[in-house]
C-alpha cells in the first residue's frame, strides 16, 4: 500500500492504470503458454463423457428437463436465468451479495460453511427424481464446497460449472481464503468457459 502511494505521488494515475494492465496481460499470457506447454492433449468432449459414464449418469429421454441455477445475482446475471429457462423450469438458488474477502480467514469459514449448509437445504428441496436435471453453477471456491457439489451428484443430474476470469483467476487465496475455480473445476461434470485459451489450465490440474 505505501509503494502504491508513492508511486501515485510520482507518476500520473493513468501510467499507474496502465502498468497494472500490463502486468495482467504478461500475466495471463505467461500462463496461457505455460498450461499449453505441460498440460494433457485430451479430449474434453471424452473426458466429461467418461466423468459422467464413472458415476452412471443416466437422463430418462420421456422425463422433463428442470435446471437449478446456483448463483447470486449481483449485476448481469440475471440474464442467465433467462436463458437457462429456455431448457426447461429454472429454480433459482441465491444469496446475499458478499463484497469482498473477509477480515478473518475463521469469518470466511464460519460465512462458507452457513452459506454451503443452505444451498444443500435447497438444492433437496428443489431436487426431484423424476426429472432430468442441470444444475448450472456461476460461482467459484471462495463460495462453494466440493462437499456441496457431491451432494448434487446424483444418478439424474448434470453438474455445470462456468467461469468468466479462469484466465486471471482460476487457482489462488487471498488472507487464507480461496479464490478461482481449481477445486470446483475438478469435481463437476462440465467446465464453461468464455476463453479457449484457458481450456489447457483445465486439463493441467483435472490430471494434477
Amino acid at each position: 500500500m505505501l509503494l502504491l502511494k508513492r508511486l501515485l505521488s510520482i507518476f500520473p494515475e493513468s501510467a499507474i492504470i496502465g502498468l497494472k494492465g500490463f502486468y495482467q496481460a504478461s500475466r495471463i499470457k505467461s500462463n496461457e503458454w505455460f498450461y499449453h506447454f505441460f498440460s494433457n492433449k485430451s479430449d474434453n468432449l471424452m473426458l466429461a463423457k467418461s466423468k459422467l459414464a464413472a458415476r452412471n449418469f443416466e437422463w430418462k429421454p420421456d422425463h422433463p428437463i428442470k435446471v437449478i441455477a446456483v448463483f447470486s445475482v449481483n449485476n448481469w446475471e440475471s440474464v442467465l436465468i433467462e436463458a437457462l429457462s429456455k431448457i426447461g423450469s429454472v429454480a433459482h438458488i441465491t444469496w446475499p451479495h458478499i463484497d469482498d474477502f473477509f477480515l478473518e480467514k475463521s469469518d470466511w469459514v464460519t460465512q462458507r460453511e452457513a452459506l454451503n449448509q443452505y444451498i444443500q437445504n435447497q438444492f433437496s428441496k428443489h431436487y426431484q427424481v423424476d426429472q432430468n436435471i442441470v444444475v448450472f453453477i456461476y460461482s467459484s471456491d471462495f463460495i462453494l464446497t466440493t462437499n456441496t457439489i457431491s451432494l448434487m451428484k446424483r444418478q439424474n443430474v448434470m453438474v455445470i460449472s462456468f467461469c468468466w476470469d479462469d484466465l486471471l483467476y482460476f487457482k489462488g487465496k487471498v488472507k487464507g481464503q480461496l479464490v478461482g475455480i481449481n477445486k470446483l473445476s475438478r469435481i463437476v461434470d462440465w467446465n464453461l468457459t468464455l476463453s479457449p485459451e484457458a481450456i489447457p489450465r483445465y486439463n493441467f490440474y483435472y490430471s494434477a
